[in-house]
C-alpha cells in the first residue's frame, strides 16, 4: 500500500516523531510504500536518516491555506496513494 504522509511541518516535536516512527513502522513490518509531504524543518534529518521520500510542501503565511491544499492535491494526484495520514495542524 502506498501511504503520503503529511505532517504539515517538520518541525521537532511528538507529532512530528511519532509520524516518522509510526511511518517507519509500517514500511519495516508492512512493506507498504510511504511519502512524506511537509515543509522543511529539522525533522526532515529524521526523515532522511530512515531513507523516507520528502515531497517539500510550500511555506504558506498561514493556516489553513489554499497555497497548501492546492499543493496537497498536486502531491496526492502525482504519487496516488490509497492512504493519506495527516497529522495535526502546525502553527
Amino acid at each position: 500500500m502506498k501511504v503520503l504522509v503529511f505532517p504539515h511541518h517538520l518541525e521537532i516535536g511528538g507529532s512530528q516523531t511519532n509520524a516518522i516512527d509510526l511511518a517507519t513502522q509500517l514500511r519495516d513490518r508492512h512493506g507498504h510504500d510511504i511519502v512524506f509531504f511537509a515543509t522543511p524543518g529539522p525533522a526532515r534529518a529524521l526523515i532522511d536518516e530512515r531513507g523516507f521520500r520528502l515531497l517539500v510542501a510550500p511555506t504558506p503565511p498561514r493556516h489553513p491555506s489554499w497555497t497548501m491544499a492546492r499543493a496537497l492535491a498536486a502531491a496526492i494526484d502525482a504519487e496516488q496513494p490509497e492512504l493519506l495520514h495527516a497529522w495535526e495542524q502546525g502553527r
